[in-house]
């Protein structure tokens, strides 16, 4: 689900407009400038040029990725309360062998 994914119906239509209501779409519209503006901020310096990620131009894959790093923590967290206890990871795999659940 992306800012295309919201212009489709549920049959796998394009629709012009959106199945979403007013107040759905505004908040995705502030979700999007806040995305947008995060990724603005990542940039990279090479042979003293500033190269910065353009937020608006990938914002489709960055909404999509977050959704999907999100569904990723929910389904480990829920797997770690349904397995109870708290399962460390092995030593020797560096700075993560001390992370915790939540961390990792």
């Amino acid at each position: 689900f992306d800012n295309h994914g919201i212009h489709w119906g549920p049959r796998g239509n394009y629709i012009n407009t959106t199945w979403a209501d007013n107040t759905t779409k505004e908040g995705f519209a502030n979700m999007s400038k806040c995305v947008i503006d995060e990724y603005n901020q990542f940039c990279v310096t090479i042979q003293g040029t500033k190269y910065c990620v353009d937020g608006q131009r990938c914002l489709g894959e960055n909404i999509a990725d977050n959704g999907g790093l999100i569904a990723a923590h929910r389904a480990f967290m829920s797997v770690l309360a349904l397995q109870g206890g708290e399962p460390k990871i092995p030593a020797g795999y560096g700075p993560v062998s001390n992370a915790t659940e939540e961390q990792l």
